[in-house]
């Protein structure tokens, strides 16, 4: 091996100082090339130079210079041409050329530029010339007269001069000589290429490294090279030799066989020894080596072949002393292994995540159970850490719990963690703590049980427990408020009775005293109508009846149905809506509705005197209503829930009247039925408010206004018979007093088989029954009389309270040709008794009670 190290290094030394041989003859060479072409530029200055004196240019005779001009360059093979210029770029003339025969200016600058600025000569790279229309190269001398430059002398200079030179430097055939500008653009190259062709890649990335040195490269045709280069001070050109790389490395292949051969003598020298020697020590060896491997099986070490040896026989003790020592190791090995199996047996009975790091965080034993709960095998999580692999969030910064683990040696906290399909989970976490030498990370055993169901059950039943809270209490406000707003017309009507039974009141009192009383009724009918119509649309039960009609006529039944709170708050009420008539494709009466909630809701939060607005726009098909007043305004805290049910602003003492808080929770559902959207907006107490209703595509494509319904709503049908049942006597007394103000006969039952006595025995035209009566219910006394052939054709009422799909759809089936809803509005029974077959009613007395 020192052999070997030996001939290596010479062999590297050999090998580079060739090669630096070889890199100073061709530096050398370069340099006397160079030479060559500065000694040939420096002539052709010192020539130009001599012409820049000529008394002919001292005397501004220009005919005369230009004349000697052309002898000169008659005696110059390698000129092409001589030409005078001003230093402002004024071509005077040209010795090629007749005199008097002037160009534009149309050459290269820096070298004319650096001749004027500097006052000396100047060379140029090689360029078109387009006096002489060949390449070549400019040189540059200044006529200096009275000590400025008068005149800037060229000449062009033919590349073919340095062609020549280059290939008197007769290099090898394979060799590539080359002068470039400092454009990187050859001037000369051996083998020829066209003047002006750029340099190689790489000899142009060496120009820009340093002025002159020695790299490996390529050449134009792909050869590969080292090349010497060097820079001329003179001119500034690079001339560039490229040697054929084989032939620099021939002696470095040289030097390399040599040392290889050196090589192979030393390595057959080791052979030859270690064989003398091998014979020796090997056969004890391999004795040795087989008697250990069947020590480690359990067998006793078989003695070497010859202990003459020392080494040998000491190795032979040793080895036995180490198997003896083996055998006792793998035996305690195999003890701790199946105690080890055991308690991981253990551990994966139990279902809870079984989790070992060191301190640091690594995982060092992930149980089947942590298989389960994390869903990571066991292979993916070991040597992981642990709280990164499982995204755990813990309830306390980090460094606390490590802290209070430090401090106690354990720590109990739940987790939340995430399974390798991404669900969060949260664990009850117990970590216990066993602390390592001093210098070395502990070990902490982390068990963790899954305790999400129980978590997620209690986080249920405490929100669930939250939003009861909530709701009873809305609930309970909401029951305080229905007693409080069904008292507000209780109180007129009931003082309005009294003033009625009084016989010496005036027709005037009397006649206001009943307007009183029916505009509380229907305040409260509009009440309990709201309220069915929340839970209507609650349970997915209210249908739209869409037509075709005018926004004015709508917005004209909202304010109507407004008028008296309008009247009592003397607002002002300005309507916007547009200068053409819109008809709309919705709901009439619903979208009645909405405008009167909102109305209704301006109209109670606004102060005596102040206005509101009702505005319409459209776009297309789409149609916004907005009303604006001057109110109270929307606090920023009930704002976003303005619209939830049984939510209302708290109470002010200048407001009209309070209210159940389903009127805008009705206004949005009622337009998310018809498909649109409500919004609303405040900037804050006092400032008032503004909703806004948008309806797409509600606009109707035809603008003609819908024809007029000539129906009339009052109650003029012709006398008729007429069978009352309610268990409720005061309704049902009551209502027979009003028909039979109109002339029609009635008959009262108050309860249903009283009911279906009455009607078998009168046989009225038509029965208006209640459906909760005692005895039998309105169904039942339905059913019976449609049994009997006189009942067939009696037109059946149903009077109730309920009003919803499922409601009459039973009174349809028990029967009844309609359905009214309590309180009965005279208007309504009129269209559905003219609307019924009129069919003669027997003949009754007209006081008559079965009751």
């Amino acid at each position: 091996m020192p052999l070997l190290a030996v001939l290596v290094i010479v062999g590297i030394f050999l090998v580079q100082h060739e090669r630096e041989t070889f890199e100073r003859e061709a530096r050398g060479r370069v340099h006397s090339a160079m030479t060559a072409i500065d000694a040939k530029l420096s002539s052709s200055i010192s020539t130009m130079q001599a012409l820049a004196v000529s008394k002919n240019l001292a005397a501004a005779d220009l005919r005369e210079f230009h004349k000697e001009a052309q002898r000169v360059l008659a005696s110059q093979p390698d000129w092409r041409n001589i030409g005078l210029a001003t230093p402002s770029r004024i071509r005077l003339l040209d010795a090629i050329n007749p005199f008097g025969a002037r160009a534009p200016y149309t050459a290269e600058d820096t070298s004319f530029e650096l001749a004027i600025k500097t006052g000396r000569p100047a060379i140029g790279d090689v360029g078109f010339n387009e006096v002489v229309a060949q390449s070549s190269v400019r040189l540059r001398v200044p006529v200096i007269v009275g000590a400025e430059v008068r005149y800037v002398l060229t000449v062009a200079l033919s590349p073919a001069a340095f062609q020549r030179l280059l290939v008197s430097q007769q290099l090898p055939a394979a060799w590539v000589i080359g002068l470039a500008d400092r454009n990187k653009r050859f001037i000369a190259r051996v083998p020829e290429v066209p003047v002006g062709t750029p340099v190689a890649k790489h000899f142009g990335e060496a120009i820009d490294r340093a002025r002159e040195g020695w790299f490996p490269g390529r050449t134009l045709e792909g050869a590969d090279t080292y090349q010497p280069y060097v820079t001329s001070a003179t001119s500034g050109w690079v001339l560039g030799i490229a040697i054929p790389a084989e032939l620099v490395d021939a002696a470095a292949w040289r030097t390399f066989w040599l040392t290889l051969l050196g090589v192979l003598l030393a390595l057959g020298v080791a052979l030859g020894l270690a064989w003398v020697i091998g014979r020796r020590i090997a056969a004890p060896i391999a004795t040795l080596a087989t008697g250990a491997r069947g020590a480690s099986k359990g067998l006793e070490l078989a003695p070497p072949l010859t202990r003459r040896i020392d080494e040998i026989a000491h190795l032979h003790d040793v080895l036995r002393e180490s198997s003896l020592a083996v055998r006792e190791r793998e035996a305690l090995l195999e003890r701790e292994r199946t105690t080890l199996r055991d308690q991981a047996e253990l551990l994966d009975l139990t279902h809870d995540a079984i989790i070992v790091r060191t301190s640091a965080g690594p995982i060092t034993l992930w149980s089947r159970g942590a298989e389960e709960t994390f869903g990571w095998s066991k292979s993916e999580a070991m040597g992981q850490v642990s709280h990164q692999l499982l995204h755990t969030e813990f309830p306390q910064p980090l460094t606390e719990i490590e802290s209070e683990l430090d401090r106690l040696g354990r720590w109990e906290g739940t987790l939340r963690c995430t399974r390798k399909d991404g669900a969060r989970i949260i664990v009850a976490s117990r970590w216990a703590l066993r602390r390592g030498e001093p210098g070395k990370p502990g070990i902490v055993l982390e068990i963790e049980s899954d305790i999400t169901p129980q978590t997620t059950a209690k986080e249920a039943i405490a929100r669930l427990n939250d939003e009861l809270m909530a709701a009873d209490q809305r609930k309970d406000n909401f029951l305080a408020t229905l007693a409080h707003e069904l008292r507000n017309p209780l109180a007129p009507i009931v003082n309005c009775v009294t003033l009625l039974k009084s016989p010496d009141l005036p027709e005037g009192e009397r006649s206001r005293a009943r307007e009183v009383i029916e505009r509380q009724v229907g305040q409260m009918s509009r009440l309990l109508d709201d309220l069915l119509d929340v839970s209507r649309i609650t349970h997915g039960k209210l249908e739209l009846r869409r037509s075709r009609v005018a926004l004015a006529q709508i917005v004209e039944t909202a304010i109507e149905t407004c008028r008296p709170l309008i009247d009592r708050g003397a607002n002002q009420l300005i309507l916007e809506l547009g200068e053409r008539p819109v008809y709309l494709d919705v709901d009439p009466i619903r979208l009645a509705q909405i405008i009167a909630n909102l109305l209704t809701n301006a109209v109670k939060y606004s102060h005596d005197g102040k206005r509101i607005w009702i505005t319409a726009a459209t776009s297309g098909n789409d149609i916004t209503i907005a009303i604006r007043d001057e109110g109270i305004g929307i606090g920023a805290d009930i704002l976003p829930r303005v619209f939830e049910i049984f939510i209302q602003s708290d109470a002010s003492v200048n407001r009209a009247q309070g209210g159940l808080g389903i009127g805008l929770a009705l206004v949005r559902a009622l337009t998310e039925l018809h498909g649109g959207k409500v919004e609303v907006r405040s900037e804050g107490s006092g400032k008032g408010s503004e909703f806004v209703v948008r309806l797409n595509g509600a606009v109707a494509a035809d603008t003609q206004a819908p024809a007029a319904d000539d129906g009339d709503r009052g109650f003029d049908i012709p006398p008729s018979s007429f069978l009352i049942a309610d268990d409720l006597a005061d309704s049902a007394d009551s209502l027979a007093l009003l028909l039979r103000q109109y002339g029609h006969k009635v008959h009262i039952a108050y309860d249903g088989e009283q009911a279906l006595e009455a009607a078998a025995r009168f046989k009225p035209r038509v029965a208006l029954l209640d459906i909760g009566m005692p005895k039998l219910d309105g169904h039942d006394v339905a059913r019976k009389i449609r049994a009997q052939p006189w009942g067939r054709d009696m037109v059946l009422i149903a009077l109730s309270g309920w009003g919803q799909r499922d409601d009459r759809h039973r009174t349809r089936e028990a029967g009844f040709t309609h359905h009214l809803v309590k309180p009965l509005d005279l208007a309504e029974l009129a269209a559905v008794l003219k609307s019924a077959p009129d069919v003669p009613a027997g003949e009754v007395a007209p006081e008559e009670n079965t009751a």
